[in-house]
């Protein structure tokens, strides 16, 4: 991670991260730098620079604007103590707008609002943000500003609202404050977001992305032969040294029987199985969906009463073509073959398959010891080795040395594998078809499996195979879903099995930032759509796999 400012640093900071929300929605703000009566500082400056003689040490205008002359006094302030002169005359310049010559590009983003993890509440637009900081009604939750007292100086808030605001001695009181009050949202740095506390997307930036496809960070400039000297004096970074990758796993994919009836009447073909969600798992730094059925080349199964589910090549390329990056093929009807075929020859063409639509693959393969080996994927600098396991179909699809098949999910196995890929990768996911079919309860066996790979070093575990969202636990840093029922998949006749969670988690090279539910339903027999998790449909899934989760906790 980079290095991290001191607490003046994190003052600016806090006066960036208002300033541009402010800007967004043309507030009454001061634009001065240093007094209140001064005049406006252009983006880029339209008077001579001056001669390098007129001034005894570096000068530098402060062009950052904000609605609270004391945050941007300490700026100046530690300028100051850095040895510059801060003037309007200067020849270096730190701009909110991107100047029309050369400039060193910063991108600040050192702060984030959280809330209670079952909290109604996922996103921010740029108003509520500002009503948020500046202790307004409307908050979205009601609830009070908790912030910590090194972030709450670079603040001045109205007289006669203060009521919303709780000021608490370190960001780490911030999230057990939001913890212990449900309605609260915190202001809490970048380096101490706790998993356990669920950052908010606010103004569109979304503290678990990347910064490199441009979300997420507050954009400044720095022009003048001082550009550098200044972004190191005030503990600006001008390249973060680490990016967060936002990370997105899908219940089960199964687009096989009367999904592809339904598809093939269409025009956009599987393609249409993803028109909710495309763009959504497209703007993700990487996806990971548990993958069902066979793919073969012969005739798909059609829509019959019927276990053998296999679909055709144009299904794996319609997913690859939405943005799923990895395919987990441990699926109990992943040596289905509807016209007839071994299973051993459908596992091996179901993976040439994936393969070949651009889909990573793990869990299965031409032999135990392919089915083993862990698929690296490598994003924005941190890099990710995935594992799968069946613990379902196993007896009739299991790999052995010399024959094709999926990987079991033997305990001991799986810890070995685990210890290994962490030697490749800085996060291990592992994935798993196991359980009980239309419960939300993990059973004991599950679980022994889900903790055997967190001891051995695991970050994450994701299972699927039950077709109902389930429990989901913290072990540890780790972070376990149990199930997250069905993503695509033709079981209409409940509303259990017609519904699903997408997990999105947000990594750094050496932890779990956070984590988020976001529900689903299938439309149609074949149609993903993303929901609402503050109410109706939506909060409803959430609340099934919270109230599994307060039942598993207890245990």
């Amino acid at each position: 991670m980079p290095s991290r400012p001191n607490q003046r640093s994190a003052v600016a900071l806090v006066a960036v991260f208002t300033a541009v929300l402010a800007l967004a929605i043309g507030l009454p703000l001061g634009l001065s730098a240093f007094e209140d009566d001064a005049p406006p500082v252009e983006a880029s400056p339209a008077r001579p620079a001056p001669t390098k003689t007129t001034l005894a040490t570096p000068a530098v205008a402060v062009a950052v604007v904000h609605h609270d002359p004391t945050a941007v006094a300490a700026i100046e302030e530690q300028l100051k103590a850095a040895g510059y002169v801060v003037s309007l005359d200067a020849e270096t310049r730190i701009l909110e707008q991107r100047p029309a010559g050369d400039a060193l590009e910063i991108r600040v983003r050192d702060h984030a609002l959280v809330v209670h993890p079952r909290a109604p509440l996922y996103e921010l637009g740029t108003g509520a943000v500002v009503d948020v900081m500046a202790l307004e009604d409307g908050m979205g939750l009601g609830g009070p500003l908790v912030i910590a007292q090194e972030d709450a100086d670079g603040f001045s808030w109205q007289e006669g609202r203060t009521e919303r605001l709780v000021e608490v001695a370190t960001p780490s009181e911030v999230t057990d404050y939001v913890l212990a009050h449900p309605t609260a949202i915190g202001f809490v740095p970048l380096d101490a977001l706790d998993p356990r506390v669920r950052a908010l997307v606010a103004n569109q930036l979304d503290p678990y992305q990347s910064w490199e496809r441009g979300i997420g960070a507050t954009p400044l400039w720095i022009q003048g032969p001082e550009a550098q000297a200044v972004a190191d004096a005030l503990g600006w970074a001008t390249e973060p040294a680490e990016e967060p990758v936002r990370f997105v796993a899908t219940g089960e994919l199964i687009p096989a029987r009367c999904v592809t009836t339904q598809v093939l009447a269409l025009e956009d073909g599987y393609d249409a199985i993803f028109d909710g969600t495309r763009q959504y798992l497209r703007a993700a730094d990487l996806v990971m969906s548990h993958w069902e059925p066979a793919v073969i080349d012969g005739d798909p199964t059609p829509c019959t009463p019927t276990f053998n589910l296999s679909t055709p090549p144009l299904a794996a390329q319609a997913a690859a073509a939405a943005g799923i990056d990895v395919a987990l093929a441990v699926g109990n009807h992943l040596g289905d073959c509807w016209p007839g075929c071994g299973y051993q020859d459908a596992v091996l063409e179901t993976v040439r398959h994936l393969e070949y639509a651009g889909l990573q693959t793990t869990g299965a393969g031409e032999d135990l010891e392919a089915a083993r080996k862990p698929a690296i994927v490598e994003r924005d600098g941190i890099t990710f080795a995935f594992l799968a396991y069946d613990d379902i179909a196993f007896q009739h699809y299991g790999a052995t040395e010399t024959t094709p098949g999926t990987a079991h999910a033997d305990p001991e196995g799986v810890a070995e594998d685990v210890r290994a890929a962490a030697q490749l990768a800085d996060h291990v996911i592992v994935g798993f078809s196991w359980g009980v079919e239309y419960v939300t309860a993990p059973t004991d066996r599950q679980r022994a499996l889900a903790h055997a790979a967190v001891e051995a070093g695991a970050s994450l575990v994701v299972g699927n195979h039950p077709h109902w969202v389930q429990a989901t636990e913290w072990v540890g840093d780790s972070f376990i879903a149990y199930g997250l029922g069905n993503f695509v998949f033709d079981q209409d006749w409940s509303v259990e099995t017609s519904q699903g969670a997408i997990l999105e988690v947000g990594f750094t090279r050496d932890r779990i930032l956070g984590i988020r539910l976001l529900p689903t339903a299938i439309r149609q027999q074949y149609a993903v759509e993303l929901l609402d998790p503050t109410q109706g449909e939506g909060l409803a899934i959430l609340e099934r796999i919270w109230d599994a989760s307060d039942v598993l906790a207890a245990q």
